[in-house]
């Protein structure tokens, strides 16, 4: 029926629902009464109230002994526990743990480095000093090349200072060596000595024991700004030492040896540093332009030194062959 239909007088349908007396609700249960409470249910995503409607299906399922979810991650896989994160194998040791060099971080191998260097090298140094000295005394004493065997012989030589305990219980020579790889790089392409030194001494953290780390290391002290002789001193000689036999074809670092004693002020073993390489050489030419920049570089501690190098060379039969041990002519 229209409005127009509809009796003058009759009420429409709307308003008598309207005047009709509210009806108090029925009683609700307890477990009903306490779940229209809103609740607040956490979420390791975001924070924020829940529906009611969500509280009282969590709510409710108390009643059958089941734990509602706590994460987005229970509520779609309620059988499959949330994988939770082991350990860092990298976090915070322990003072005074020892850690495996493989396993150790830059910063570890950094410090064990550093610490080496402070404790272990002055130490085998004075040992391989000892050692090397028969070799330094017949090349500084000989009037000519023809105690060069007796010098080679001495070199070869067992060494007391090649077992001297280094404290490194683990090593890993194949991070070692890259990390050398990569400081032999870094002053390749320009790069700062002190970028080189951090690479090198991280190598040396990770395998004290291999001689051409501590030789490349012995060599950017020298090169750093203000120089520290004394401490490339102390190296060349660990390397040497840790060399063992294979100490005779590293002429090399006897010119390490050589460049860092006469800036040490000792220039007798800087003179007889550079005769024991003279003896071992298998390329004069190449042991006298080194000589050569060092004195270019250095001045006047290496002036000696490096002059009775180049004459020793040249009073040889065949002197005359090696035209980079002339000395300049400024």
């Amino acid at each position: 029926m229209t409005q127009a239909q509809r009796p003058a007088g009759q009420p429409a349908a709307a308003d008598v629902v309207a005047s009709r007396p509210a009806v108090p609700p029925l009683n609700p249960p307890a477990e009903v009464a306490q779940a229209s409470t809103p609740q607040v249910i956490m979420s390791p995503i975001a924070a924020k109230p829940a529906p009611v409607g969500e509280a009282l299906t969590a709510q409710s399922s108390v009643r059958f002994n089941a734990v509602a979810p706590t994460s987005l991650v229970d509520a779609r896989a309620p059988d499959v526990a949330a994988p939770t994160p082991g350990p860092n194998p990298r976090a915070l040791r322990p003072a005074g743990t020892e850690v495996r060099a493989a396993e150790a971080t830059d910063e570890e191998l950094a410090a064990r480095g550093k610490r080496f260097a402070i404790e272990a090298v002055p130490y085998v140094a004075t040992q391989a000093y000892a050692d090397a000295s028969r070799a330094l005394s017949v090349a500084y004493r000989a009037r000519d090349s023809s105690q060069d065997q007796a010098i080679v012989d001495a070199v070869f030589a067992t060494w007391p200072s090649e077992t001297a305990r280094v404290p490194a219980t683990t090593v890993a020579p194949p991070r070692a060596r890259r990390l050398h790889e990569e400081a032999r790089k870094a002053i390749a392409y320009g790069d700062d000595v002190a970028s080189a030194m951090d690479l090198e001494l991280k190598a040396f953290g990770a395998n004290p024991r291999d001689p051409d780390i501590a030789q490349f290391l012995a060599l950017l002290h020298l090169w750093t700004k203000p120089s520290q002789p004394e401490t490339a001193r102390q190296l060349a000689l660990f390397a040497i030492a840790v060399s063992g036999p294979k100490r005779t074809a590293r002429a090399d670092y006897w010119n390490t040896l050589a460049v860092a004693s006469a800036l040490s002020a000792r220039q007798n073993d800087a003179t007889a540093a550079f005769l024991v390489e003279t003896a071992l050489s298998t390329s004069l030419d190449r042991s006298c332009r080194a000589a050569l920049r060092a004195y270019a570089s250095y001045g006047d501690p290496l002036r000696t030194p490096v002059q009775a190098m180049l004459y020793r060379v040249r009073s040889q039969p065949r002197g005359y062959a090696y035209p980079a041990c002339a000395w300049p002519q400024y």
